[in-house]
């Protein structure tokens, strides 16, 4: 498993129309890990887990696309509370290292 600085719930999700096999209920949370922490180790029903830069995504099954949407304006909304930022840092790094985690997270260069 991973162990996340920081976790939140975005959402439940359970149309009924989401999954056209049968009624599923999903519970989404975003964690923030730096990425030097973190590493893939996909079991045999994930064999084909990757990261994706967030501009970068594949196409997404279900309403999987839309919990990623609701993820990333919820990071947005918290990008002005440092003690959330800081858990996408390491230990030391350079201003310039913090503008772009903040680049990232905007979806926009900062001058």
């Amino acid at each position: 498993g991973v162990s996340a600085g920081y976790l939140e719930q975005i959402g439940a999700f359970g149309r009924p129309d989401r999954d056209p096999r049968e009624r599923v209920i999903s519970v989404a949370y975003f964690a923030l890990i730096p990425s030097g922490r973190l590493a893939i180790q996909a079991a045999s029903d994930a064999k084909d887990a990757r990261l994706f830069n967030l501009d970068e995504v594949p196409d997404l099954a279900f309403d999987h696309a839309k919990m990623l949407r609701y993820a990333r304006e919820r990071l947005k909304d918290k990008a002005d509370d440092p003690a959330v930022v800081l858990q996408l840092m390491p230990a030391t790094f350079t201003l310039t290292e913090l503008q772009r985690v903040f680049e990232l997270i905007l979806g926009r260069a900062l001058d």
